[in-house]
């Protein structure tokens, strides 16, 4: 018998603001990844890419469809959907490592330079919240700062959060502030290891 919390649908997505630009919602393909954990059942996913006409400006991950903009997608926002799928179907990254995007600007400059430090962690690798906290100029003090700062990342997958992990953590309690999102960190971690051996 499913409890109440797990038929509640997760949405890990920062809200952003819609006018002048675009949402456009697809299902995410998860085979590469349950290959890569087959002992770890993943939650079927839907992501929603919210573009200006120049910039992606946010990717929300959803564990059931939404109800977004009617009609075709733009092209942008068709290119991230084909980004996300040549990253979670064939292990390609630079698809998507070249989509244009933009930092919401009411970030704090401390969010917005642990994003930046975040985008340079390579494929494969993972780096713990305090060393993630000195890259972006800040002491291992401000680890769970930086928690926060992922937890709130309005472009997961773009800007690899799921590469930060907590220092002596066996497995991902959470993933983009979702307990039920940590499988998918895990598989995305271990999809990557793999494919980066």
């Amino acid at each position: 018998m499913e409890t109440a919390a797990r038929k509640r649908t997760v949405t890990a997505m920062v809200p952003l603001p819609l006018t002048e630009s675009e949402a456009w919602h697809f299902a995410l393909p998860l085979q590469g990844l349950q290959a890569a954990v087959p002992h770890l059942p993943l939650t079927p996913l839907w992501a929603s890419v919210v573009c200006s006409p120049t910039h992606v400006l946010g990717l929300g991950l959803h564990t059931a469809p939404l109800c977004l903009s009617a009609g075709a997608p733009s092209p942008l926002a068709l290119r991230a959907q084909q980004a996300l799928q040549a990253h979670l179907l064939h292990g390609n990254p630079q698809p998507l490592q070249a989509l244009p995007y933009q930092l919401p600007a009411a970030l704090s400059p401390f969010a917005a330079r642990v994003l930046q430090a975040v985008a340079l962690i390579p494929w494969g690798h993972t780096v713990s919240y305090a060393a993630l906290a000195q890259a972006a100029s800040h002491p291992a003090g401000a680890a769970r700062a930086v928690g926060q700062a992922m937890a709130n990342n309005p472009l997961p997958l773009l800007l690899p959060c799921h590469r930060v992990v907590a220092v002596g953590e066996a497995q991902p309690k959470a993933y983009m502030g979702s307990a039920v999102l940590a499988p998918f960190k895990t598989a995305l971690l271990a999809w990557e290891k793999t494919l980066h051996a």
